[in-house]
């Protein structure tokens, strides 16, 4: 990479700043959870959604609600061990104060779709602690797909 001068070429500048990127990228991407634990996650937020907003003035979906709760803590730490067993490990907290914005606003979205569920059954809207898990499971498997590693993905880059 170095010329006789002690130079470096545009050439390669451009060379090692491409390979980077493709190792950036490359590390974006295997650092993903597997589908199928994204799906469980994924689902489990939404039982856990369900439950929630079903769980007023009855105790069997209140322990549904709080198994769920505990199933996908259980899940982050299957995942943070499965990365470790790779040589990552899972970072706890964003890097950046636009990072942690986004997660505390993300985590902010979801529970309010839950207590608007809660709301909305308590009303008489039966369908609305269905509607609310769909969407918090919709939206948990796309944030664990778009955002795991606290960086989003560039377009065309998934």
């Amino acid at each position: 990479m170095k010329t006789s001068n002690n130079q470096v070429t545009v050439d390669e500048a451009k060379a090692a700043l491409k390979s980077l990127e493709n190792i950036e990228k490359g590390t974006f991407l295997f650092s993903r959870p597997p589908l199928w634990i994204n799906a469980i996650i994924s689902l489990l937020v939404g039982v856990a959604t369900m439950a929630t907003a079903m769980s007023s003035n009855n105790s069997l979906w209140t322990l549904v609600a709080i198994l769920a709760a505990l199933a996908v803590i259980l899940s982050f730490v299957i995942l943070s061990l499965r990365l470790r067993t790779l040589g990552m490990a899972l970072k706890s907290a964003p890097p950046t104060w636009a990072g942690k914005i986004f997660s505390v606003a993300a985590a902010v979205v979801i529970g309010l779709v839950m207590v608007g569920a809660m709301k909305f059954y308590d009303g008489g809207a039966v369908w609305a602690p269905y509607a609310a898990a769909a969407m918090n499971g919709i939206a948990c498997s796309f944030l664990l797909y778009s955002y795991l590693p606290n960086e989003w993905v560039a377009k065309g880059d998934s």
